[in-house]
């Protein structure tokens, strides 16, 4: 299968960001012997990946780290794009169907869709803020669901 990789690296402003809070962390060590890379959306049937060589950095807050990339969730090794695609066909298909559009194992569909939620919605406990009544059609009542 052909593919592409692309060498990318973040903005100089944002090399050492922390992937949870956002703010710039001194750098921990220098960075890794082999370059990470994450996987991007197909493009006409090849394959994309991007590759950067990670460091670590230290959090005040949070601890040791893998400095933040702006093309990918914590700890993911797909892009947000792919990440975002993957939880909008899980939203319309079975995951059995997603699985085999995107390329991916069943399982990583769930986990795409987790680093994907909170961009989709980012307030899910306000989901039901402003409910006022839930109605209960006299069917459902004379079986027994109150």
């Amino acid at each position: 299968m052909k593919h592409i990789r692309i060498k990318s690296r973040p903005n100089k402003w944002h090399e050492n960001d922390c992937p949870f809070c956002h703010k710039s962390c001194p750098a921990y060590d220098k960075h890794s012997s082999r370059p990470t890379t994450w996987r991007g959306l197909d493009w006409g049937g090849i394959l994309v990946e991007v590759e950067y060589q990670t460091h670590r950095i230290i959090c005040l807050e949070h601890g040791v780290y893998v400095a933040e990339v702006p093309w990918a969730y914590p700890g993911s090794r797909f892009t947000k794009d792919f990440d975002l695609t993957v939880a909008w066909f899980a939203s319309y298909l079975p995951r059995s169907t997603t699985s085999y559009f995107m390329r991916v194992d069943w399982e990583t569909v769930g986990r795409c869709v987790n680093r994907a939620l909170h961009d989709l919605e980012p307030e899910r406990s306000r989901r039901l803020d402003g409910l006022v009544n839930i109605s209960i059609d006299k069917i459902s009542y004379k079986k027994g669901h109150k």
